[in-house]
């Protein structure tokens, strides 16, 4: 695992776990672009 996809995962587990006490913020639209940078095949 990479350092890259390791921050991914935290974030993602963290993302979840706002979810799960209600606090649902909605990913960022550069947030989402950095990701489709990152990750062309998705």
């Amino acid at each position: 695992m990479t350092p890259e996809e390791a921050s991914l995962w935290v974030e993602s587990w963290n993302a979840a776990q706002r979810a799960a006490a209600g606090e649902v913020e909605p990913m960022s639209r550069d947030r989402l672009h950095e990701l489709k940078d990152q990750y062309p095949d998705v």
